[in-house]
């Protein structure tokens, strides 16, 4: 399968406080591909992105430290799959000493906000990003539908209203 390579362009709240957009677009290209994250994984990416270093290790600083200690480097994050609206990752990881490749399941907030810790490459794969865009056109084109028949109701409504109005009924 295809890799595209993925790079973080905006991180913004939903207004909720409760709920994060991470976008992530495609490093050579224009298909974007927004994730709904936690708060805590949204303050976690944003920290390091702005270079601010906590006075103590957060969680993923942590787990980072620990990968380190047993001489485990992430390679590389792919979103390997959407279900359910559900993103899924992959952390891609090597142990130095024996060269070995182990791939670890992750929540996909999680995967990227070790990701940008160690600066690993996102990726996804190609057919996950046309998966996202096609759904995206279908809903999008649905909703034209919708709306246009919504235009064209008000139009006859419209019509009919003048021609009462024309009538005096």
């Amino acid at each position: 399968m295809k890799k595209i390579e993925l790079e973080i362009i905006h991180l913004q709240s939903t207004g909720t406080g409760v709920h994060y957009v991470l976008i992530l677009q495609e490093k050579s290209g224009f298909r974007k591909m927004p994730i709904v994250i936690g708060e805590n994984e949204a303050h976690s990416i944003a920290i390091v992105l702005n270079n601010v270093t906590p006075p103590r290790p957060l969680t993923h600083d942590l787990m980072i430290n620990t990968l380190k200690a047993l001489g485990i480097d992430i390679k590389e994050v792919i979103i390997s799959k959407i279900e359910n609206n559900i993103f899924y990752a992959e952390l891609v990881c090597v142990q130095k000493n024996t060269g070995v490749t182990v791939r670890i399941d992750s929540r996909t907030s999680d995967a990227i906000a070790l990701a940008v810790r160690v600066n690993a490459k996102i990726y996804t794969y190609e057919n996950v990003l046309s998966e996202l865009w096609n759904t995206f056109f279908d809903q999008t084109s649905k909703f034209e539908d919708e709306k246009q028949k919504i235009i064209n109701e008000i139009k006859e409504l419209e019509r009919k209203l003048k021609k009462a109005v024309r009538e005096e009924r």
